[in-house]
């Protein structure tokens, strides 16, 4: 199994907010909702990667980079894809 990390895509929102509730991490769709999903991949200070395993979309981390330094907002890695270092790679 091998899990490549990539740009998000749109077409990532609803697996990614499924990850997201499962995970108990979508408490505000304002900020976390597939609509928030796209201004944060539009923004150039934004780092928006997504996990994909056996083409399958299995995590993400939101970020923001300043030049010298970057801000973790938000990781999630689906449950059944967790502890095998997707969070680490992301």
């Amino acid at each position: 199994m091998s899990t490549k990390i990539r740009p998000f895509d749109p077409k990532d929102s609803d697996y990614l907010v499924e990850i997201l509730k499962i995970n108990k991490q979508y408490s505000y769709p304002n900020v976390d909702g597939p609509e928030a999903m796209l201004r944060v991949a539009k923004c150039e200070a934004a780092v928006f990667l997504v996990a994909e395993t056996d083409s399958r979309t299995v995590g993400c981390i939101r970020a923001t980079y300043d030049g010298a330094r970057a801000m973790i907002h938000l990781l999630s890695v689906h449950p059944e894809n967790q502890n095998q270092g997707i969070g680490t790679k992301l």
